[in-house]
């Protein structure tokens, strides 16, 4: 059985909103901050968004002006012209970071703002859907710090290269050849 695979978007060095969502009370443990990557077709506001990828961060260590966050759950939110979503999520993601630490330099580490978690460390990996009715989403995913746009100076955006692709099973099964297996020989006290 092979796995379908289905390509939702893959884009490199492209422009991203970034905004903030504040915390939602929950039973489980509350992030730190919660930052949104919004990615749209075009630049303009208006256009509805595609896809948005938000990052729970949970403040591990801290050093000066800089903290070290973890990223306690990553989920990917496809939005479909409807006005549907499919949401997938993975706790704990793996980085390219060591130990998964991402140190980022604040101006006011009371108060971090969005604009300094542009530069994304590298996420690669499969997300779980929320309904178990949609497929698994293998994901790329990285930040390459603040860019400005010309025509809307004031509009928070980042580099971004990302790639989703939604998948049946995350690791397909290999059919192995049959192989020869020893058998003890009977017992002869056995009968």
């Amino acid at each position: 059985m092979s796995a379908k695979n289905i390509l939702i978007a893959s884009i490199t060095i492209t422009l991203i909103t970034l905004t903030f969502a504040p915390a939602e009370a929950k039973a489980e443990p509350t992030p730190n901050f919660v930052v949104n990557y919004v990615i749209r077709d075009s630049l303009d506001p208006e256009t509805g968004d595609k896809f948005i990828v938000s990052l729970e961060l949970e403040e591990i260590e801290y050093d000066a002006n800089a903290i070290a966050w973890v990223i306690a759950k990553a989920s990917f939110i496809e939005i479909h012209p409807d006005g549907t979503e499919t949401t997938w999520r993975i706790d704990y993601p793996d980085t390219d970071l060591p130990n998964n630490l991402w140190w980022v330099e604040h101006e006011n580490p009371e108060n971090p703002n969005v604009s300094e978690f542009a530069a994304v460390p590298q996420l690669i990996g499969t997300a779980t859907p929320i309904s178990p009715d949609n497929d698994f989403l293998q994901y790329e995913f990285r930040g390459d710090g603040l860019t400005t746009i010309p025509s809307k100076p004031t509009l928070l955006a980042a580099k971004m290269t990302f790639k989703f692709k939604k998948q049946e099973d995350p690791i397909p099964l290999e059919e192995e050849e049959d192989e020869p297996v020893e058998i003890d020989p009977p017992n002869p006290d056995f009968d």
